[in-house]
């Protein structure tokens, strides 16, 4: 759809609204061309489309708060409390990342590169420079017991749907971080709130849920240990996007096997 205006913003499946910075024909024929491609595949996604700088930095941004207490200072601030806390360097704090896809294998090599401790988690044995691997559920449930920050970054997927259970976030150690950017279905909310009710979880920096929007009477909204963004970690960029695309019809055109095949019976 089409709104009127001098500058239209164009909705189209698949993307977040772009804003017209080329007239929208082109746009729409690099939509139109995408749909054909994805019908003929039936097993294509964008890759990163420009979203990996965006991720890695809403990521690095919630492992901050937990390494430098910012998220304990501003609850101090709503008390009138003047209270320095420990400091703790980067390498002290272990991150875990969950899933190593373009997106999350870009977050955690980045915040290795910040000097933190960095694992990841996926369903299948992977191998990334600098980043301790484990895979299966053997290895997440060692994984969650070594974590200080655990970031959710899996796609929804029938094997996803509701893995941060209680059983499975109470394995994290006592004052450990959720950040959760993958998908909000993986997340049961009620367990959350327990173990922050608990003081078993620190904090929760929550861009994704399993009802958005977030319904204005979840106890989420209400918790100073809860930070809440409308699902904006990462917007698909129009340029990275149409030129992945473009590049994408191009190598069709070749007779080769285009970039970002999904792999339907896994759901990713």
């Amino acid at each position: 759809m089409l709104q009127s205006g001098t500058r239209p913003t164009i909705f189209l499946p698949g993307f977040r609204s772009l804003k017209r910075s080329l007239p929208w024909e082109p746009v729409l024929i690099v939509w139109l061309a995408a749909r054909i491609f994805r019908h003929m595949f039936r097993s294509s996604a964008l890759l990163t489309a420009g979203m990996a700088q965006q991720m890695s930095e809403y990521v690095l941004y919630g492992v901050l708060r937990h390494q430098r207490h910012f998220d304990l200072y501003q609850q101090q601030q709503e008390h009138g409390n003047w209270q320095p806390l420990p400091p703790k360097s980067a390498h002290e704090v272990r991150v875990s990342v969950l899933g190593l896809g373009a997106l999350g294998a870009e977050v955690a090599k980045t915040l290795a590169g910040f000097g933190y401790a960095v694992s990841g988690w996926s369903r299948r044995p992977k191998n990334l420079p600098g980043i301790d691997c484990y895979h299966g559920p053997e290895g997440l449930a060692l994984l969650l017991t070594r974590t200080d920050v655990l970031v959710g970054m899996l796609p929804s997927t029938p094997a996803t749907r509701g893995l941060l259970d209680q059983q499975r976030l109470s394995q994290l150690p006592r004052g450990a971080t959720l950040i959760n950017v993958g998908r909000g279905d993986q997340l049961d909310e009620q367990a959350l709130l327990q173990l922050l009710e608990s003081g078993h979880l620190r904090f929760a920096q929550l861009d994704v849920f399993a009802n958005e929007p977030l319904p204005a009477e979840s106890r989420l909204w209400r918790r100073n240990d809860v930070a809440i963004t409308p699902h904006i970690a990462a917007a698909t960029l129009y340029q990275p996007a149409v030129t992945q695309i473009a590049n994408n019809l191009q190598a069709l055109s070749r007779g080769e096997v285009p970039a970002g095949l999904v792999d339907r019976t896994l759901a990713y």
